[in-house]
């Protein structure tokens, strides 16, 4: 592993609190998102340091921390820990309040709570954001999940596809009018005869 992998994945064993993980397995291999950005991705495997029972060879033991990160924003998309189980040192939301959430995407994210993105749902345990500049869904649109245990310990966190910021949306005044579309509105307006049914008559019409 290079020198710049190995400090994303100290990095990450620091902000999740996996001092008791060892780095089992790693890639890094190219991928696209939903509108054909090409980008590499780095995925690590985390293992307990202790084992509790027995598992497959060909499946990761409970508790294995699963995170994904783009190497080129420089941002963790996902964050899985399996069965839902984790061994982190770190509780994220004790409170597991959406507030509690939202501004911790928003730490991890550059992305603004209330601004770039908004709570649409709340899960079992944990929420559901999508993203939303002055209250304007916006398309295609990624989404973003979080969800933690009864202790408020983080369990999965998963970004769906890119999430603009207000920044990336050029903002402009609704400055459409009646009059501005009638010249164009007259443009598309064509003369057409329509048969009538029952009879051998047509009814001329406009229509767009």
């Amino acid at each position: 592993m290079d020198k710049r992998l190995q400090n994303i994945a100290d990095d990450i064993k620091v902000k999740y609190g996996l001092d008791e993980y060892k780095l089992e397995t790693y890639s890094k291999h190219k991928e696209r998102n939903s509108i054909g950005e090409a980008y590499y991705k780095f995925d690590m495997e985390f293992f307990p340091n202790v084992i509790v029972g027995e598992y497959e060879e060909d499946l990761n033991p409970e508790g294995t921390a699963v995170v994904d990160y783009n190497i080129q924003k420089d941002i963790i998309e996902s964050v899985v820990f399996v069965e839902d189980k984790s061994f982190s040192t770190m509780t994220h939301f004790p409170g597991k309040t959406e507030e509690e959430v939202g501004y911790w995407i928003e730490s991890e994210t550059g992305l603004a709570y209330g601004s770039d993105f908004v709570m649409t749902d709340v899960l079992e345990n944990g929420f559901h954001f999508s993203p939303n500049i002055l209250d304007v869904e916006i398309t295609p649109a990624g989404m973003i999940e979080v969800e933690f245990d009864n202790n408020g310990k983080l369990t999965s966190y998963n970004l769906y596809d890119p999430i603009p910021s207000s920044e990336d949306v050029e903002l402009t005044e609704f400055t459409l009018t009646l009059q501005s579309i009638e010249p164009l509105a007259r443009k598309q307006l064509q003369l057409v005869n329509f048969p009538i049914d029952g009879s051998k008559k047509y009814v001329t019409v406009y229509a767009i």
